[in-house]
């Protein structure tokens, strides 16, 4: 193929390219502009590939290209939807979803999305030995139930799957106790490994539930019933998409 041949083959190409981007949801300011476009030149460098300029594409190296891609999809996709930190992600939106679409909003209702982490939460309390000393106290009460004109929470619901293990009660305790002077429920769940199994279809095997809770293993969960602050919290076993 002579240079000025492979010129004209090459600019038809990047015209190719540009028409297919423009075509794209992808805009030149995205960040991924760059490297779908490379994708779709490498695409068409691959089946234009020739030595003889007069041959016509093979329609079975397309096809088979095609369907590779498509694999190629699959397993990403796969890969996405099987991530744990994925579906916790999508589980959350989910739930959200859920709330939003059985709350009716004509009678007054406000649904308010605090975006805090179990861990963020316990370096709060840690940081402020005085439970009214702390952000999430002041958020919940200070703000609202503590003050003239503010309005109350009517109820807490968190996000989380707890455990039996120290950290996890402390966490439990706190939240309970704000709840308690904000006269607001706090509202959560516990994962399957509080009762020592790998998954909440494990349920059913547990013969003698009172037993089990027995355990040295929920010293702190028998000290936190014993608070009068529990009785404002709530914990449910079933998750979105579990």
């Amino acid at each position: 193929m002579s240079e000025k041949l492979e010129q004209e083959v090459e600019t038809q190409n990047v015209s190719i390219i540009e028409g297919i981007m423009q075509k794209s949801k992808y805009s030149k300011n995205d960040e991924s502009y760059s490297i779908a476009k490379l994708g779709v030149a490498e695409f068409i460098t691959e089946i234009v590939k020739s030595d003889n300029a007069e041959s016509k594409i093979n329609r079975f190296t397309l096809d088979e290209m095609i369907a590779h891609i498509d694999d190629l999809i699959s397993q990403q996709m796969d890969e996405i939807l099987h991530n744990e930190q994925f579906q916790q992600l999508e589980s959350t939106w989910r739930g959200l979803h859920f709330l939003v679409e059985r709350t009716n909003f004509q009678e007054n209702i406000k649904i308010n999305i605090l975006d805090v982490t179990k861990q963020e939460a316990l370096e709060d309390f840690d940081s402020n030995p005085d439970i009214t000393t702390s952000t999430l106290y002041k958020y919940i009460y200070s703000a609202e139930y503590g003050q003239f004109g503010g309005e109350p929470i009517g109820a807490i619901i968190g996000d989380y799957a707890l455990n039996a293990s120290s950290p996890d009660m402390n966490f439990l305790s706190k939240m309970s106790s704000i709840a308690a002077m904000s006269h607001s429920p706090f509202v959560t769940s516990v994962d399957a490994s509080f009762f020592g199994l790998d998954n909440y279809a494990e349920l059913p095997t547990i013969q003698d539930l009172k037993s089990l809770l027995e355990g040295p293993q929920y010293t702190k969960w028998r000290t936190f019933r014993e608070n009068e602050d529990s009785k404002y919290a709530g914990l449910m076993v079933t998750r979105f998409l579990t």
